[in-house]
């Protein structure tokens, strides 16, 4: 199940959680865990949560990650997709392990730009998983554009995320100019550059499903 290439991650993830022993006892009491749109903390959690539950979840989401070809019914494609799938999976866990840095220097109150990283690592995250979705040529039920009309067909599923990688890249760039905005227009810019993609791309799938006329 475990796999050799991904050695560098298993370091990143045991660092994670030695960090998480050693800092431990120099957090607050209360530990930022929400920011709001003005990049302000509007919710804490305890010490122990704070200092353990962003390891737990990255590598939570790591472990998830190795099931899912197991669980999914066509888990046999994922093999299919090569280095789309492993660019997918430490992506994510990268991310959860950017998140977990910027909650434990906030709580140790260093001038973390809370809002302005995590406005950037999405971004960045939506580039790169754009980049890797036409890759995923072949159906599953797990990840990609799953739509009723790109599991019923292959030609739509592929052709979606032809179109859906590349929209999910524009919209990357485009959030990215959040970065110049005030907090709460780069949150707007941000969802705005999210869901847009999606509801092209599902509206796409419907249409060319019935072009085929399947």
């Amino acid at each position: 199940m475990f796999q050799h290439k991904d050695w560098p991650l298993w370091v990143l993830l045991v660092l994670f959680v030695i960090s998480a022993i050693v800092i431990y006892p120099y957090l607050p009491e209360q530990v930022p865990s929400h920011w709001n749109l003005e990049g302000e903390v509007d919710s804490y959690s305890s010490r122990a949560f704070g200092a353990f539950f962003p390891p737990s979840l990255a590598l939570g989401m790591y472990l998830l990650m190795l099931f899912i070809p197991r669980l999914d019914p066509k888990g046999a494609n994922y093999i299919k997709y090569g280095k789309a799938w492993d660019a997918v999976r430490w992506s994510l866990v990268l991310f959860m392990l950017l998140i977990g840095l910027i909650t434990w220097a906030t709580a140790l109150g260093w001038p973390v730009p809370v809002s302005k990283i995590i406005l950037a690592a999405v971004a960045l995250l939506f580039i790169v998983l754009g980049n890797y979705l036409p890759k995923i040529r072949y159906q599953n039920y797990t990840l990609g554009i799953r739509t009723p009309w790109t599991l019923e067909s292959e030609v739509v599923w592929r052709e979606t995320h032809r179109l859906g990688g590349l929209l999910m890249v524009v919209g990357g760039f485009v959030a990215l100019f959040g970065l110049l905005l005030s907090d709460k227009a780069a949150f707007i810019l941000l969802l705005l550059s999210i869901f847009i993609p999606v509801i092209i791309a599902t509206v796409y799938s419907y249409i060319r499903f019935n072009q085929l006329g399947k």
